[in-house]
């Protein structure tokens, strides 16, 4: 039985591992460049994602561009008022916390 030396082992380990790659998702408001982009100039979707990703100098996937494309009601929303409905559950101690943090805003001055 041959025996192994473990330390050359776990340089081997070591050796194979790949590094993850970085994810990169674009933010709101490059999606929102993305679409009027295709809408204008009826490009693909590769030839989208080449483009963007030179401009901002991110790798942005082909498949990231046609996710966003599908859902461009979403993405050219006005999602402001959405959020701005949202009621906290406890009122009251919604606005002690908010005359704290107030306070604390102004110890910190």
């Amino acid at each position: 039985m041959p025996l192994i030396c473990p330390v050359r082992h776990i340089i081997l380990i070591m050796a194979t591992v790949t590094r993850k790659r970085k994810r990169t998702t674009p933010d709101i408001g490059q999606k929102q460049q993305m679409i009027p982009y295709h809408d204008k100039t009826k490009s693909s979707q590769q030839q989208i994602s080449d483009r963007f990703s030179t401009l901002w100098s991110v790798n942005i996937k082909r498949r990231v561009v046609g996710d966003i494309l599908s859902q461009h009601d979403k993405w050219l929303a006005d999602n402001t008022a959405k959020r701005n409905k949202r009621h906290a559950k406890h009122t009251d101690l919604d606005q002690a916390f908010w005359l704290w943090l107030k306070g604390q805003s102004t110890i910190r001055k």
